[in-house]
């Protein structure tokens, strides 16, 4: 009994042991992801401060009111914009997405999303949305496939959790999650297509005029 109950408890730190050393690379490679994305966004800002400054320099010798000092403020404006939410985007999208957000359509966390989509009208004046068809069509076949593949994690899982095995059963587990988050990041656009849709149909209603 005593021998039995030591080989249990030896599996168990076995088992706990590999999955602990896979939790441990797991973080570390976050770690390593998080530090190159800060040292990325450090060098970045440290550029976005520099244009600003040139920026600010030249407008100093420009008559104010005139078409040189008028595009300086735009491209600073521009440059603002894109230090603050880290979007590089163009002055009228800037624009676009600035307006949206006072007049309460767009939050700051969803720039991102509508960045690519948002503009100004030819005219200049109005904020308007357009989605491109491919763009309709990679949001719903990824949210097919997304489907498929949870679909057969699921299956994979049941399949190997009525063997009885335990090693099966965590392989089945290890699976099912694995094949969650990728299902999640595949129907991502979908979502992003949803948010769209939906500023899109604001706009439509109540239209946006920029300033």
């Amino acid at each position: 009994m005593e021998e039995k109950m030591a080989t249990t408890v030896q599996e168990i730190l076995a088992r706990s042991g590999a999955l602990g050393y896979i939790v441990g690379i797991l973080v570390a490679f976050q770690f390593a992801l998080k530090l190159l994305k800060s040292s990325f966004d450090f060098h970045n800002e440290h550029l976005a401060q520099r244009k600003f400054k040139r920026l600010k320099e030249m407008s100093a010798y420009t008559v104010e009111g005139s078409l040189p000092h008028e595009f300086l403020k735009t491209a600073a404006g521009a440059e603002i914009f894109k230090t603050t939410t880290k979007i590089d985007t163009s002055p009228n999208k800037a624009k676009a997405l600035m307006a949206a957000h006072a007049a309460g359509n767009l939050t700051l966390a969803d720039m991102k999303v509508v960045a690519k989509s948002i503009d100004v009208s030819p005219s200049g004046r109005v904020v308007v949305v357009n989605i491109p068809i491919d763009k309709k069509v990679s949001a719903y076949a990824g949210a097919i496939l997304a489907g498929m593949l949870f679909i057969y994690c699921n299956i994979v899982m049941a399949y190997l959790g009525v063997t009885g095995k335990p090693q099966a059963q965590m392989a089945g587990l290890f699976i099912m999650f694995c094949g969650t988050l990728v299902a999640r990041g595949m129907s991502t656009e979908l979502r992003h297509l949803k948010k769209i849709k939906k500023l899109q149909s604001q706009l439509d209603a109540n239209p946006l005029v920029v300033t």
